[in-house]
């Protein structure tokens, strides 16, 4: 779906921002209602970059777009048509430009079912690109455990409390973390949002997600990381008679050297290159966060990557989380490890750190261990390619006992 915002006049002191779609030689284009200084447009963001009023225009910037893909579903998916331009403007009059709610009619005998209304939602995102591939398969995941929770129906009058409420008590009944479930709830929340902007749906006018009212703790993540000892006891382990925990143990390896997520081991998306000192670095974009980044390569690094003249092959997620603990526990990484997490009451954790190696410790491992040689936090996001300090911090481990140890390298505290 080619669905663009752009300026009507581009080199006026001022322009109208324009809504334009095209398809197939059919075009059409709407006005937002709104005008800026060209020089506080992002033609890339297609969106607004001054400060002043950033937050009311982006907003209903994101509302119509919002209301036109709301459109374009009703048409295609209901209809089995392209609607006109006569039709497409008449939507966006009523649905964005009146800004009214939807009336509140009486539910029929045969009321449609949401879930089936949001399974066509994720499949328009997933088409027109409004989200992240990643982020297309975190929402199906929480749109599975609607169906299992709720028995693959939900009938629009039956949208409430109670059937938050009943998904919750699944997932804590699976012994999932408050933080999941919390994050599922997000999720499901906003799938109900869009529900409530569609008109053909005009029982659903409230959200009746509450992520309070559950008592959910969304507390720091207490998970492990491995210290610089256990990553080169891994890596003298000799694996040369089990191709598959080679390359598991080198996939591992090369996400601690390079702050990698699973995701972004695909030697198709990197772009190699040498500096000119003579230094090899890794150029990349995240998949998650949509983030250039480029990083030095480690020594170590790069010798895995010359085991691979074709490139260094990955293996799933799952196989690498399940051998990686096999691996741990080879390399003697079996000291008992407690932590605490959140499902539905306070749980401690003990066992063998081993059982807790993951892809994701690889990442957490190359985040702390910088920030403990001192690498400064801006160099170390550049190469993490986070988005914010805040994400950042989540990563970094540091117990109590290792902040003291870290200060003792400080004059101020002789």
């Amino acid at each position: 779906m080619n669905i663009h915002f752009q300026l009507d006049r581009p080199r006026a002191k001022r322009s109208t921002i324009m809504l334009t779609y095209r398809h197939r030689g059919f075009r059409f284009r709407y006005s937002t209602g709104y005008s800026v200084v060209p020089a506080n447009w992002d033609k890339s963001r297609e969106r607004e970059i001054s400060k002043i009023g950033t937050s009311i225009i982006n907003s209903r910037i994101n509302a119509l777009q919002t209301a036109f893909e709301r459109m374009m579903m009703s048409f295609l998916s209901g209809e089995g048509r392209h609607p006109s331009r006569h039709e497409m403007k008449e939507y966006l009059d009523r649905h964005y430009r009146e800004k009214r709610n939807p009336p509140v009619k009486k539910v029929e005998k045969d009321s449609p079912c949401l879930i089936r209304y949001f399974e066509r939602l994720l499949q328009l995102w997933a088409t027109n690109g409004r989200i992240k591939a990643s982020s297309v398969k975190a929402y199906n995941r929480s749109l599975n455990i609607m169906k299992a929770a709720l028995k693959d129906t939900l009938p629009v009058d039956q949208l409430g409390e109670e059937a938050i409420a009943t998904i919750v008590h699944y997932m804590r009944g699976r012994k999932d973390e408050d933080s999941y479930i919390k994050k599922t709830l997000e999720h499901i929340k906003t799938f109900i949002n869009y529900a409530i902007l569609d008109d053909s749906l005009p029982t659903v006018v409230e959200n009746p997600v509450q992520t309070k009212a559950y008592g959910l703790k969304d507390r720091p993540s207490e998970k492990i990381y491995l210290t610089k000892d256990e990553v080169i006891r891994i890596a003298d382990l000799d694996l040369s008679s089990d191709q598959r925990k080679d390359i598991v143990r080198d996939n591992f390896l090369f996400a601690v050297h390079t702050g990698q997520r699973y995701c972004d081991l695909d030697i198709d998306k990197w772009e190699l290159g040498v500096t000119e000192e003579g230094r090899h670095y890794l150029k990349y974009r995240s998949t998650k966060s949509d983030i250039l980044s480029m990083l030095p390569l480690k020594q170590a690094a790069f010798e895995i990557l010359q085991k691979y003249p074709n490139g260094m092959p990955t293996r799933s997620n799952t196989e690498i989380n399940r051998m990686i603990k096999q691996i741990g526990f080879m390399a003697g990484i079996d000291q008992i490890v407690t932590r605490t997490e959140y499902r539905g009451d306070e749980l401690t954790i003990r066992s063998p750190k081993y059982s807790q190696i993951e892809t994701h410790t690889a990442r957490r491992t190359f985040c702390t261990l910088a920030v403990r040689d001192g690498v400064p936090t801006n160099i170390i996001m550049a190469m993490s390619g986070h988005a914010t300090e805040s994400s950042f911090r989540r990563y970094v481990r540091h117990s109590k006992h290792e902040a003291m140890q870290d200060a003792l390298k400080y004059d101020f505290f002789k």
